[in-house]
């Protein structure tokens, strides 16, 4: 976000976006955004900021509402709760020129896959010069530099491809509104994608977007609050029942008076002519089935099936203990919907990893203080240096450094911590393992090691192809690191010696409450 807390200091937000704000261009069969020919994002500002932010179309910019439309309807709920006298409190009625509505305009940001190449003769500059997403493009056939030659320095050349002749290599960003343009030229961003990643949580086949997970739920919810309605209207007419009254007998009067909801109502009449009022419907028409209340319960209970609400609530109040039944359980109280959910984060999570490591890059470029995590989860402040990161080069201009910097994207790698079911799984896995070789099972450092997932754990021992020969090569490793420990072990003092008569082996101490390698 451009000048999110002053004139330059902007920062990395992550926004939500709707559907209905973003338009596919061109999409493949794979719905793979990112290889669709252009991607439109709307984005809705109100009039002063859309002005402040895109300066080149603030003479041309006309308000496309007069209310913002993600205000509309929650704005006339919130009207309608001040109906109440008692709500209008000062400061909070929507007649105060605080909540008044304001116009807004849509400003679009259109991605382009744009194929475009130099063919002008002459070098482009392309982007606006001084910025780090500006570079110059060789036009085709032009001779561009390629190393040089070893024997005597002499500088090495070929002809520009079309590759290298291509003006958008990043993607062509054209930023507009309804009424003008703003900026027609490269993508600004170093990761070279759309700047979006698609959440999805409600996966439909040959489906870009999917679908909503209440959209399975909605006219169920609608045909229960239908019934509760009715459960309500029949409460209140058994209170109050259609009632019919002899015009002979009393007056219109006495039978709008005359209400059996109110508690000691009294009206005269002559009883001895005749009864003076009738109900013509039963009091027992109005009760309601026994099965009707089954019914929504029912329905109710579907729709927590189908919203995974149950397993949400499950894992919520499950405890976060790291032990083998634990484990289990938490795997079992997450059902098959829960586990698609979480599996469906994977991407979407990659994506925006990818595009993040490319922002830390390009608009890190001062010292700062970054909170992060450690392994163990706790929070710790971290220093980034970007100078540490990419060294600059003498000489070197900035526009130079830049292009220099965008080949280091690739060199940096990141994975997703695997933390929910997947994880718990793992984690009975390891336990399971760790159990075996704590009983003295022949299971070698190095297999486990992988199946802990233990960063640089170290090469295998030569020779070895399975797992019974990298235990024995570990049995002669712990061999020799015990009989060069024992030379140097004062022969003198309590206890023997070991003899190493028979092969190391697990011992348990403390009555099984921790292991360790014993000998003869």
């Amino acid at each position: 976000r451009r000048d999110a807390l002053g004139p330059g200091r902007g920062d990395v937000v992550l926004q939500a976006l709707s559907p209905a704000d973003v338009t596919f261009l061109q999409l493949p069969r794979s719905n793979d955004i990112q290889l669709a020919y252009g991607v439109l994002i709307r984005e809705e500002l109100p009039i002063n900021l859309a002005k402040q932010q895109y300066p080149n179309l603030a003479f041309t910019l006309v308000p496309d509402r007069d209310e913002p439309g993600w205000m509309q309807k929650g704005l006339q709920k919130v009207q309608s709760l001040f109906q109440s006298p008692a709500l209008r409190v000062a400061g909070t009625h929507p007649g105060d020129a605080s909540s008044r509505p304001f116009p807004t305009v849509d400003i679009f940001h259109l991605y382009l896959r744009d194929a475009s190449t130099n063919l002008s003769g002459q070098p482009r500059l392309m982007g606006k010069e001084g910025t780090n997403w500006s570079y110059v493009v060789p036009y085709e056939g032009q001779l561009i530099p390629t190393g040089f030659r070893a024997q005597d320095g002499v500088p090495l050349t070929r002809e520009a491809t079309p590759t290298d002749a291509m003006l958008f290599p990043l993607r062509r960003e054209i930023i507009f509104s309804r009424t003008g343009i703003d900026y027609d030229g490269p993508s600004p961003w170093w990761h070279g994608r759309v700047p979006l990643a698609r959440f999805r949580f409600g996966d439909n086949p040959w489906s870009a977007l999917g679908q909503s997970m209440i959209g399975d739920i909605r006219t169920m919810q609608a045909g229960v609050e239908a019934l509760m309605r009715d459960v309500e209207d029949a409460s209140h007419v058994r209170l109050n029942m259609p009632m019919l009254f002899d015009e002979q007998l009393v007056s219109k009067g006495f039978a709008d008076a005359f209400n059996p909801r109110l508690a000691g109502v009294r009206a005269g009449a002559n009883l001895q002519m005749g009864d003076p009022v009738k109900f013509p419907i039963p009091a027992e028409a109005y009760n309601v089935p026994a099965y009707i209340l089954e019914f929504m319960k029912q329905q109710e209970d579907r729709m927590d099936y189908l919203a995974a609400a149950r397993d949400l609530v499950a894992l919520a109040k499950a405890k976060q203990i790291p032990a083998a039944d634990t484990m289990e359980k938490l795997l079992e109280s997450a059902g098959p919907i829960v586990k698609d959910l979480i599996q469906s984060l994977a991407q979407p999570l990659s994506d925006l990893a990818e595009m993040r490591k490319a922002y830390y890059l390009q608009f890190y470029s001062v010292p700062r203080i970054i909170q992060t995590t450690d392994a163990d989860g706790d929070e710790i402040d971290f220093l980034y240096r970007p100078d540490l990161i990419v060294p600059s080069v003498e000489f070197e201009s900035a526009l130079a450094n830049a292009q220099r910097t965008k080949h280091y994207l690739s060199e940096f790698t990141f994975h997703i911590s695997s933390q929910a079911m997947n994880e718990i799984h793992r984690m009975s896995t390891k336990l399971f393992f760790l159990q075996l070789m704590k009983i003295g099972f022949p299971i070698d450092w190095w297999t486990f090691a992988d199946i802990a997932e233990i960063p640089n754990f170290g090469a295998e021992p030569l020779g070895t192809k399975n797992v019974m020969e990298r235990w024995m090569a570990q049995k002669h490793i712990l061999a020799e690191m015990q009989g060069a420990a024992a030379k140097h072990l004062p022969q003198q003092g309590a206890g023997r010696p070991n003899t190493n008569a028979k092969p190391p082996h697990v011992a348990q101490k403390e009555g099984g409450a921790r292991s360790t390698i014993a000998t003869s």
